[in-house]
């Protein structure tokens, strides 16, 4: 078809001799190296393929997956994520998709903390024990492997409680085939748990080549599954053309214009080399871009899969999105897009952003279509969880806080308890020499002068004199009188009176009146008294 179009096109110049391979694997990319030969492939996704001084004539329509990997550290970067964990299936396309990304990962700094690959069908056990691992080393988690076994991983996530927030999971898919992905394609499974892998699948962001779908395929590969229903072809169960077709297309296409544009400047057409430098950092987007400088329009020259950036290399620059699912209806619906519109600019929602260096992608990744809505619901950018958890993966941070905390509590509540204590001590320090102070000065002595004597004559019961104070030279001026003493004396005295009338009051004592209340007195002659702590205790109380 793209021969016939071509043919009909008189731009096309026709002085030449095709030389096209358009099968790529290493072996025949060698050879075609070898011998100069152009070679344009459709689906070449092997790593090894991006060094074009071994695959020198090698130009591909389908992106490396190197590219992918360039497009998730633009991701990445956004979020400042910088530590990821890499599962993989080594089924078919998905080795060298999770090879090219590995390496595109490891030349940019990007620490891939834990990397598990695993043949077909992976079992149970093996799912749980690579989980378990992964929730010891990462939290941003891309995960390179088929449908159904996307599944079976998401599901035990859930079961582990990884699908709740902190974790994010990356899935890769090679080319939709529609712009909405249904439950069906994503999800759903046979098994009975499509509930919980509803929910499990609420964690994954879908990162894809932008699907085919515009009205212009559908109609390409219908017509391509028709001319293979009739002569010569006859594959009458063919319905439509493969999803890929379309990128084959192209390949012929862009050959054709780097042969017409080798002849236009006179070059050798047979010298691969000649064609396929001609290829490099070209566009084919409703225009031929020959040179940076030289637009030559043409809507007719738009390639079928859509805008063809090839870059320094030769190497399309592909057209990427993601999504997320509609909580509502389960579906992925795409939140963001990487465009390319034009040689050397990364567009986003035909926003531009910035320069892009050929070879190395480095286009920014800021507009978005919708925006994302994490694992633990909340939405926008600014929710993304870390890379590495606050607490540590062990909880480790948080244990040497818990520490700092539980010594801080500790030293206050000891600096406290000191406190208090020295408190106490302190007061029972002062009371007690306060005590000690009071036995010492003879608290306990009383000034003769302040009591009242009474003149009584002795054993008669004849009253001499009612009242008078006693005189000085009535008592010795060295007598000491006890507190204790004369309450214990006028106690015993009071037993000895028998209280009738003033009169008949019998005294054997001299007694007197020591703040209103009576008191006997006995003189002491003695020069000195010593009193023991015992004593003093005594008068004290």
């Amino acid at each position: 078809m793209a021969i016939e179009r071509i043919n009909k096109d008189p731009y096309y110049n026709r002085n030449g001799e095709i030389q096209l391979s358009l099968v790529a694997c290493r072996s025949v990319s060698e050879i075609a190296s070898f011998f100069r030969i152009p070679q344009i492939s459709w689906v070449a996704t092997d790593p090894d393929l991006n060094d074009k001084e071994t695959y020198s004539t090698l130009a591909r329509t389908l992106g490396p997956f190197s590219k992918l990997g360039e497009f998730l550290l633009e991701v990445f970067s956004q979020y400042k994520w910088k530590r990821v964990v890499l599962l993989s299936s080594n089924y078919l396309l998905y080795l060298d998709a999770a090879k090219a990304i590995r390496k595109v990962f490891n030349e940019n700094n990007l620490t891939i903390a834990y990397e598990s690959k695993y043949d077909r069908f992976p079992p149970d056990n093996y799912i749980i024990r690579t989980l378990l691992k992964t929730k010891l080393e990462g939290r941003i988690v891309v995960l390179i492997c088929p449908l159904e076994d996307r599944r079976r991983f998401m599901l035990k996530a859930h079961d582990l409680g990884m699908t709740e927030g902190e974790y994010v999971f990356y899935t890769i898919d090679m080319l939709p085939e529609e712009n909405i992905l249904n439950p069906e394609s994503v999800w759903k499974g046979n098994d009975g748990r499509d509930i919980e892998a509803q929910e499990a699948f609420k964690a994954v962001f879908h990162v894809s080549l932008a699907a085919l779908s515009n009205a212009r395929v559908t109609r390409f590969r219908q017509e391509v599954g028709q001319r293979m229903r009739s002569p010569p072809y006859n594959e009458h169960e063919v319905r439509n053309g493969d999803k890929y077709s379309p990128f084959l297309y192209d390949a012929v296409l862009i050959y054709v214009m780097a042969l017409n544009e080798t002849l236009n400047k006179g070059l050798d057409p047979t010298d691969g080399m000649n064609v396929v430098n001609n290829l490099r950092q070209k566009v084919l987007i409703g225009k031929i871009v020959v040179e940076a400088s030289q637009v030559m329009t043409n809507p007719e020259y738009a390639g079928i899969t859509g805008n063809l950036v090839l870059d320094d290399l030769g190497d399309r620059e592909p057209d990427y999105w993601i999504s997320d699912m509609n909580p509502f209806t389960g579906s992925f619906v795409k939140i963001a897009e990487v465009l390319n519109k034009d040689l050397g600019v990364r567009v986003n929602d035909h926003v531009t952003n910035s320069k892009h260096n050929f070879g190395v992608s480095f286009q920014e990744f800021r507009k978005n279509i919708l925006p994302p809505e994490w694992p633990s619901g909340e939405v926008g950018h600014e929710f993304a969880p870390p890379d590495t958890p606050v607490c540590g993966f062990l909880g480790e941070k948080c244990e040497k806080e818990k520490v700092a905390t539980w010594i801080i509590v500790t030293t206050a509540v000891s600096s406290g308890a000191l406190v208090t204590a020295v408190v106490i001590l302190t007061i029972y320090l002062y009371r007690k020499n306060k005590f000690e102070t009071d036995l010492l000065i003879q608290s306990w002595k009383i000034n003769k002068d302040e009591i009242e004597m009474i003149n009584y004559v002795r054993g008669t019961g004849s009253k001499a004199i009612s009242s008078a104070t006693m005189s000085s030279a009535s008592m010795n001026s060295g007598s000491t009188i006890s507190k204790a003493k004369t309450e214990t004396k006028s106690s015993q005295l009071k037993s000895m009176v028998s209280f009738g009338s003033t009169q008949q009051q019998q005294v054997f004592a001299d007694c007197g009146y020591y703040r209103g209340q009576m008191v006997a007195l006995k003189k002491i002659k003695k020069e000195h008294m010593q009193l023991s702590r015992a004593v003093l205790m005594e008068f004290k109380e």
